[in-house]
């Protein structure tokens, strides 16, 4: 879960992109879901999701 409290200043957002790459290299796929989605749009999310993480 991705949520703009936790990016409330440069410093989280930057550390946030660097986990991001750092998990990448490992061979993770990150995809960033914010709250409001999961809430407000979970059908909408669910077939991004499908999406991204099938074949």
């Amino acid at each position: 879960m991705d949520g703009y409290a936790f990016h409330s200043n440069r410093a989280a957002f930057e550390r946030d992109h660097s986990r991001d790459a750092d998990l990448h290299v490992a061979g993770f796929r990150v995809v960033r879901v914010t709250w409001r989605q999961l809430i407000g749009e979970p059908e909408v999310l669910l077939v991004a999701l499908a999406q991204a993480l099938g074949p």
